[in-house]
């Protein structure tokens, strides 16, 4: 993600295409980010943050209206909506091009996991290979936000 301060063109443009979207889609999740605050960005296209949006304002399913986004008994989903994801943060004076390279490159090695030290430093000492299934939901979304 990228940390977007309120002076920052992007942080202004985000949330005006935000507003512009959730205007015109009444399936896509409201505004809830305050212009005067930080913001966090995803690198890509967003998939992720607003499937969390949806789960958080328990939206409506857009293919039926009586079905609900809840987290319900998910203790994952409840902890990543109220505690946030793991995450690198990127400074907002990143370049675009480069926003984009980096998304480029997390998305295509999903199955190698890695690790963040608590002074943010990335741990590579118990790096493991991931080669257990891999929904197709993860896939595209991962090629999504690339």
């Amino acid at each position: 993600v990228v940390r977007e301060p309120p002076t920052s063109a992007n942080h202004v443009e985000t949330v005006k295409k935000w507003k512009k979207r959730a205007a015109e889609d009444e399936g896509f999740p409201p505004v809830r980010a305050d212009s005067s605050k930080d913001l966090f960005c995803s690198l890509g296209n967003g998939h992720f943050f607003q499937a969390l949006n949806c789960f958080d304002c328990e939206l409506s399913a857009i293919n039926d209206a009586s079905r609900r986004y809840t987290v319900g008994n998910d203790a994952l989903l409840a902890e990543a909506l109220s505690d946030g994801v793991p995450s690198i943060v990127l400074r907002h004076e990143v370049p675009k091009p480069v926003r984009a390279k980096i998304a480029a490159l997390l998305n295509s090695k999903r199955e190698f996991h890695w690790a963040l030290g608590e002074d943010g430093q990335p741990d590579f000492d118990n790096i493991t290979e991931n080669t257990d299934y891999c929904s197709q939901f993860e896939w595209l979304s991962k090629g999504m936000d690339g």
